[in-house]
């Protein structure tokens, strides 16, 4: 138990918060380029950003910190692959398919491998 609460004292807001733009500019280029993802009002685009950078936070808070980027970059797919099916079910105006899914996942994916370690001090 103090190794969860360690690390969730060791993460910074600034980590957070490059979390946080980080699926906000995924969600919003992915959403851009591609008609199988579609966010008919802001606020489910905030909506999905916020709850993609807590389930990020909370994986890597109950994990700690990964000694390959490999598997951050695991954790980040599944993660965003998980919330972005499971949010066009549970929060209003949202339409995605597998294909654009897959995609913002993969992105959310490489990113998280290349700077793993953004929430830690």
């Amino acid at each position: 138990m103090n190794h969860i609460r360690g690390s969730i004292h060791s993460m910074t807001i600034g980590g957070l918060i490059v979390r946080f733009i980080t699926a906000n500019f995924i969600l919003f280029t992915i959403a851009f380029f591609s008609p199988q993802l579609t966010f008919f009002s802001i606020i489910s685009f905030i909506v999905v950003a916020t709850i993609i950078t807590t389930f990020d936070y909370l994986f890597n808070a109950i994990i700690g910190a990964m000694p390959y980027p490999i598997i951050q970059g695991m954790i980040g797919f599944l993660t965003m692959a998980m919330i972005l099916y499971f949010a066009q079910f549970f929060i209003p105006n949202i339409t995605i398919s597998g294909v654009a899914t897959i995609m913002a996942s993969l992105i959310y994916a490489s990113i998280a491998f290349v700077m793993p370690n953004q929430m830690e001090e």
